[in-house]
């Protein structure tokens, strides 16, 4: 049986074991924590890498989406022709498509020029393309798509198409950059001129007009060069790369 003594020991004994434990784990957490500086030095570095980092984020985005609905729409619209082509016969042969009409409205008045692109629209194209929604905008009709893209006729020669694949009215406002917001294409079954055979009976193509088939004069044409030029011939750069973007596209979309 222990004594009053060995029991007195027993506890102070105790009471000091407890006593460093509890120093041992508040020393521990204070090793733990982080000052104010140090919180602040990482949201500064967290900050600077995500202004970095987030800017290309967007880019790459804003690439694959160019890429992706160049290329739907290409398709799209060359399935319609093939389809329209059942019903009416060869494109070459659609001759109120590429002489402007004439069109008449459902009292007999003839549809006046601007319109006539939209009247070759709903005809040929509208069965066989969905569209959400039709906008005129500067006497141009743009037809809305599910993805998000959209396009115009040239409504005086309906050969002409252009397509955006996002944002159409930003595009507009940015005085509608080729080649950045907007992309080039051509369709025509019933002429050679201006060095046209690369588009002749071909269906719908990027456009590549008096092209010579170099494809460095798809960058450095004085007229149509997706560089040196008006960008006409930036969709064709894209196409020729699979509707890849190349590294060394010139222009920043």
């Amino acid at each position: 049986m222990k004594n009053a003594n060995e029991n007195e020991t027993e506890i102070l004994n105790s009471n000091n074991s407890y006593r460093t434990e509890q120093s041992t784990f508040q020393n521990d957490n204070a090793k733990a924590a982080f000052t104010l500086a140090e919180v602040l030095i990482t949201l500064g570095i967290i900050g600077i890498v995500a202004a970095m980092t987030i800017p290309t984020l967007i880019q790459n985005y804003r690439k694959q989406v160019v890429e992706t609905r160049l290329s739907k729409f290409y398709s799209v619209m060359n399935q319609a022709i093939k389809m329209a082509s059942v019903e009416y016969g060869p494109p070459e042969t659609w001759s109120d498509y590429w002489f402007g009409g004439p069109f008449y409205d459902k009292d007999g008045n003839l549809i006046s020029t601007q319109e006539n692109s939209d009247a070759v629209f709903q005809k040929y194209f509208a069965p066989y393309v969905k569209i959400i929604k039709k906008k005129k905008i500067n006497s141009y009709n743009y037809y809305y798509l599910p993805d998000g893209g959209a396009f115009r006729f040239a409504y005086s020669q309906n050969s002409d198409i252009a397509f955006f694949p996002d944002n159409v009215e930003k595009c507009i406002k940015l005085k509608q950059q080729t080649g950045i917001c907007l992309f080039s294409f051509r369709f025509n079954a019933v002429s050679t001129a201006n060095n046209n055979t690369l588009h002749y009976k071909k269906g719908m193509e990027p456009f590549l007009a008096e092209w010579d088939k170099d494809e460095e004069t798809l960058y450095t044409n004085t007229s149509y060069g997706c560089k040196s030029g008006n960008g006409n011939y930036c969709t064709a750069i894209i196409q020729h790369n699979g509707w890849k973007i190349p590294k060394n596209y010139p222009r920043k979309l």
